[in-house]
């Protein structure tokens, strides 16, 4: 029995003993059949392997990795690239609002065919449509813009928006010639205009200039006279077609002061006949036009009905020979008489 428990303390002892050395050995153990797995294997293989490898010390829970293997004197692969970082989600950006003109920036007046534009920076913050477009000579010239108030010029016509009120205004030459416009420098009580004859005038928005110019507020409801001209509006619609005759005045013929005279005379208005006479009749206008006043030119007269047209008879083949609505735009000195009040 003695022999029996000395035999098991001694195999106790032994496989204590083996089980600590096997422990001992395990990692050099384990490392010796990895490398032998590793060199029977071809190199795409043991890319393979190692990229799992390199997934799972990813993943592995633990902060410790395994243990980097060494070096496989059969094959040398190529090394392993890091694996990239994965990304931060980037946060999507708010939707910007509509950029606003910024205050600061200086506002320009641009001249196009057929409007006036004004801009703050790279933005625009108004337009302005000429009338008339096709009827107004040239089409282009200088243009200024100050505060609330853009200038714009075509040949001897001076032209003003308000970018606050839309209202269009027009200030027409009279008194004589004064050049084709050359230069506009606004400011924030009006503009300075400098012409091709060395004139320097000076005009305020929405007042008359006592300098040379005549305003005349534009847009469809200055064509509506006061009822008082009702009569007066009736009597030119009459006339509108007739063919023009020089000395003539009826219905087969006439001429732009027989016209006037006979739109007066409904109204129960003698005039003088000739446009001379005209020319100093009634009483002259030198602060706004009105419906009904007499538009006086060189050699010629009509009456004017309200945004920037006058009913006149003209003779010319290029104005169709006939009595008609025309804008005021073409002669470059104008003279105003009021006939009515």
């Amino acid at each position: 029995m003695k022999k029996f428990w000395v035999r098991l303390k001694t195999i106790g002892c032994l496989s204590f003993l083996g089980l600590g050395a096997l422990l001992y050995f395990f990692p050099a153990l384990r490392e010796f059949l990895f490398t032998k797995s590793m060199q029977s294997q071809s190199a795409e293989r043991q890319e393979t392997t190692r990229k799992f490898l390199t997934m799972v010390r990813l993943l592995a829970p633990t902060a410790s990795p395994d243990p980097t293997p060494s070096p496989i004197p059969a094959a040398t692969p190529a090394p392993l690239a890091s694996p990239e970082p994965i990304a931060s989600p980037v946060p999507l950006a708010s939707p910007s609002p509509e950029p606003s003109p910024d205050p600061e920036a200086k506002m320009q007046a641009e001249r196009t065919p057929d409007a006036v534009v004004i801009r703050q920076g790279n933005d625009e913050i108004g337009r302005f449509t000429t009338l008339y477009k096709t009827d107004v000579p040239g089409g282009s010239g200088p243009a200024a813009v100050k505060g609330p108030h853009a200038w714009w010029s075509t040949k001897e016509l001076l032209f003003h928006g308000d970018l606050v009120t839309k209202k269009i205004e027009v200030f027409l030459p009279y008194a004589g010639a004064k050049g084709e416009i050359k230069g506009l420098a606004a400011d924030d009580e009006g503009v300075t205009v400098t012409t091709s004859t060395n004139q320097s005038l000076r005009v305020l928005p929405e007042r008359h200039s006592w300098k040379g110019f005549i305003r005349a507020p534009l847009g469809p409801e200055t064509e509506q006279p006061d009822p008082k001209y009702a009569t007066l509006k009736k009597n030119i619609d009459g006339w509108i077609g007739t063919p023009y005759k020089w000395g003539g005045d009826t219905k087969q013929g006439i001429d732009c002061s027989g016209l006037v005279c006979q739109i007066f005379k409904a109204a129960g208005v003698s005039l003088p006949r000739t446009s001379k006479e005209q020319a100093s009749a009634g009483q002259p206008v030198t602060d706004e036009l009105r419906w009904g006043d007499i538009i006086c030119y060189e050699g010629h007269v009509s009456v004017y009905v309200g945004n920037g047209r006058s009913a006149e008879a003209l003779g010319t083949k290029e104005a169709g020979g006939v009595v008609k609505y025309a804008t005021i735009w073409h002669r470059a000195s104008t003279g105003v008489r009021r006939i009515l009040h």
